[in-house]
């Protein structure tokens, strides 16, 4: 008896092109830190000897581009959960026991490109992230409006304060990077 057909499986060719498109806007951002570390604006570095085209680059980069394309992003994630979770469900497999495997994955994925690459890691937000949102596999709109407003609290609570005091921290590195480099180039012509 030969064996039964089984459905192909099937892209939502969209998604994967509004994916692709939030993945280049990200590179487009970033390549400034990529090229020249995390103490360097993502928008690029002018000086006084940057040309016109430069200052527009960056006007353009600012305006059109610069955290524009993570929300997409965010999107194609969450609705890459949903579709999965929907397909998991239809066959009866449990969605939770798949997703924590997907995302410990993702986790162990992306702590090591943060230890080893790359600090600017997402992988790791996302794997927790992607977490978070397994605990409401089954959860009605009510419960998860109510869950919405907890995990806001909580990012309030700690997220902000805690991007505040990084980003602090790291302005007061570049302004000492900046001091030293000042006295560097004033001692070198001197």
């Amino acid at each position: 008896m030969p064996p039964a057909e089984t459905q192909p499986r099937t892209r939502d060719e969209l998604i994967d092109a509004l994916r692709g498109i939030a993945l280049f806007g990200i590179l487009a951002v970033n390549i400034q830190s990529y090229l020249r570390g995390l103490n360097t604006s993502s928008l690029g570095i002018l000086t006084v000897a940057s040309s016109p085209a430069d200052h527009m680059t960056v006007v353009f980069t600012a305006l059109l581009l610069h955290y524009k394309f993570y929300p997409i992003f965010c999107f194609c994630f969450g609705y890459g959960f949903a579709v999965q979770t929907r397909r998991w469900l239809s066959r009866g497999t449990d969605a939770r026991q798949h997703y924590a495997r997907r995302t410990n994955f993702m986790l162990g994925m992306g702590v090591l490109h943060g230890v080893f690459l790359w600090f600017g890691d997402i992988l790791t937000t996302y794997a927790l992230a992607g977490k978070v949102l397994a605990k409401y596999i089954s959860k009605g709109p009510r419960q998860l409006l109510q869950a919405l407003k907890w995990w806001s609290l909580v990012f309030l609570l700690v997220a902000v304060p805690a991007t505040v005091a990084f980003t602090t921290a790291a302005s007061a590195d570049s302004a000492a990077d900046a001091a030293i480099m000042a006295r560097d180039a004033k001692e070198a012509f001197e």
